[in-house]
């Protein structure tokens, strides 16, 4: 389904005019309107209980010139088709107000971020509780809060309290701003899944734009090394540095096998069941894995085997996720199962589980059989360490800090780089040391170097390095 050339050519759904009172349980949706509630020039009290704005082309909640509200379980939702760059609120002169359960939702068929859910013009005293900013896949939007005046960007997606008095200083020509991080590329679609191999390149893709890239250590250059009709989703290395690419692959219409359609031969992992990522319609495609040479991928093209777990011996590393959105709370049982099956790598000692995980983390992380492995429970914003068998199996697992988005990665020394909003780093237990500040939300990260202090970052659609010492 397409555009409807009339969506966004009607007034605003709901509009409240010089006036206040109470407002609840009300439900305004209609894609043909500017937006679905419009407050303005008003300080008479007034108050919102439970109201969902959805599916707006621009705009869903707009306050002008308003005071002295309280608005309880708003909810803006955007979707696919008419919301992709819709501004779920927008505050332009209001002071005095209050957002508790502030839900911003973006749902599961969006494949493209945003800049901003709340929009900010010359607001003061406004209080945000329970703020949640979010969607099932990786495409929300990239600040929670900012302050177009100031440049001010709130980026954590879940908030607790926050308070807009006004009297924040300016971002605008700060001359305190580090430039610790260096831009090397800009003009993405939206780039992860970094990995490196041994001689220091880095690789990283666009899973909609279905293209991998190549950082060459040695002239600092970038190329597009690959760009085949299917959706790379993560990338790694063996040990013999065949690059590995996870991908999306979707049943071609009408291709039939020995009489049966191709997406009925589909395998529906078991471990599918605990994320609401698997639902409403986002199922029917199976996740595939294949290596290539990167100096030759169209002539070396490989489908990776799947093998028995526990079949391979002396395992070099196991390949898992950075990063899991599992809603209906089974993050813990999950990431210490063992699937029945693994994707073999080239070099027959690289094994690469089968989890239904696969299907939306941002990156592969590596796990060496006696070195301890971190990954990250996206839901609840959390990392969790767990220690790594020689089959490649992952057990006691342990939390440790209460951060966590999609990307993350150790240093030689065993310091924990966590991109969440920008990118913090921990020591081995678990004390948090310092902020990097990157310019753009960072999805993945990875070091390389002679003295591992390089860590390149993918943020939206810039690519990063930065220098750690």
């Amino acid at each position: 389904m397409g555009k409807d050339l009339a969506w966004d050519n009607q007034y605003w759904s709901f509009w409240i005019n010089k006036g206040g009172g109470i407002f609840k349980d009300i439900w305004t949706a209609s894609t043909y309107a500017t937006s679905g509630v419009f407050v303005s020039d008003t300080s008479v009290p007034g108050k919102i209980y439970a109201m969902s704005v959805e599916h707006h082309v621009r705009n869903e909640a707009t306050f002008k010139n308003v005071s002295n509200w309280k608005i309880y379980s708003f909810q803006l939702e955007e979707e696919r088709v008419e919301s992709t760059e819709c501004q779920p609120l927008e505050l332009i002169n209001c002071e005095n107000l209050v957002f508790a359960n502030l839900y911003m939702f973006r749902v599961i068929h969006i494949n493209e971020p945003y800049h901003s859910s709340v929009r900010v013009w010359n607001c003061k005293d406004i209080e945000m509780l329970n703020v949640h900013n979010y969607a099932q896949t990786k495409y929300t939007n990239n600040i929670t809060i900012y302050d177009t005046n100031k440049d001010i960007e709130v980026r954590p997606w879940e908030l607790q309290k926050i308070t807009i008095t006004g009297q924040e200083p300016s971002n605008r020509n700060s001359s305190s701003q580090k430039n610790e991080v260096q831009e090397l590329a800009s003009g993405f679609d939206f780039i992860e899944g970094i990995t490196s191999d041994s001689k220091g390149n880095i690789y990283f893709c666009e899973h909609r734009m279905r293209r991998i890239y190549k950082w060459s250590a040695v002239d600092n250059s970038l190329s597009l090394i690959a760009d085949f009709p299917w959706k790379p989703i993560q990338l790694a290395v063996d040990s013999g540095d065949n690059l590995l690419v996870s991908f999306r692959y979707d049943p071609q219409p009408g291709y039939m096998i020995n009489g049966i359609p191709e997406a009925d031969l589909f395998e529906e992992l078991p471990d599918k069941t605990g994320t609401s990522f698997s639902g409403w319609g986002n199922s029917g495609f199976a996740v595939r894995m294949y290596s290539i040479d990167p100096d030759a991928p169209e002539e070396t093209i490989h489908l990776l085997p799947l093998v028995e777990m526990g079949t391979v011996q002396d395992v070099h590393k196991a390949l898992y996720v950075s990063n899991k959105w599992r809603d209906f709370h089974d993050f813990n049982e999950v990431t210490v199962y063992v699937p029945e099956k693994c994707f073999v790598a080239p070099d027959n000692k690289t094994i690469i589980p089968q989890l239904y995980d696969l299907a939306r983390g941002s990156s592969l992380l590596e796990a060496f059989p006696g070195q301890p492995f971190y990954t990250s429970d996206e839901y609840d914003r959390r990392i969790v360490k767990m220690d790594v068998a020689n089959d490649g199996t992952l057990s006691n697992l342990t939390y440790f800090v209460e951060w966590g988005e999609f990307g993350l990665t150790v240093d030689h020394k065993g310091n924990l780089y966590v991109a969440d909003g920008h990118i913090l780093l921990f020591d081995k237990d678990g004390s948090r040391k310092k902020i990097i500040q990157v310019s753009e939300r960072p999805s993945t990260i990875r070091f390389v170097g002679s003295n591992q202090n390089e860590l390149f970052i993918t943020g939206r659609s810039k690519f990063f390095r930065a220098i750690v010492n």
